[in-house]
């Protein structure tokens, strides 16, 4: 089976239920099955960041490294373009969760005057860059 159908037009419980009744196993089981097909959180991070710079290759994009030390709730990847921040906290599709702290970093952010938000693919990122520039 290919790993292309986790794409957000399509609903993860009916690629569960259907591997439920291929494979005669439980759901728990088969979400288990699923949750390993769909890529780990830096496949999309880099799918994002290359979209980004291929798009405004003026843009200075990095991942956001953290470690013992770092302030929590930093979104994952930064984006400065034409002079306007843009942070996205990348969220694997189906299975992700949005920390609280992860929550009031990109409100904080937001109100400071920069672009932040959660994303799981590179257009929804590209979506949030052209809000900003088209508003």
């Amino acid at each position: 089976m290919q790993i292309d159908w986790y794409d957000k037009k399509n609903d993860p419980l009916a690629h569960i239920l259907r591997i439920q009744k291929e494979k005669g196993i439980t759901k728990s089981e088969a979400e288990k099955i699923v949750r390993e097909m769909v890529p780990k959180e830096p496949d999309f991070q880099k799918k994002i960041k290359e979209a980004v710079i291929e798009a405004y290759p003026e843009a200075y994009v990095v991942k956001i490294q953290q470690a013992q030390y770092s302030t929590g709730g930093i979104p994952d990847l930064m984006a400065v373009i034409r002079g306007h921040y843009f942070g996205f906290e990348v969220k694997r599709p189906y299975f992700h969760k949005k920390g609280d702290l992860q929550k009031k970093t990109i409100k904080q952010i937001r109100a400071a005057g920069g672009t932040a938000d959660f994303v799981s693919y590179p257009e929804e990122a590209l979506g949030l860059i052209e809000a900003y520039f088209t508003k």
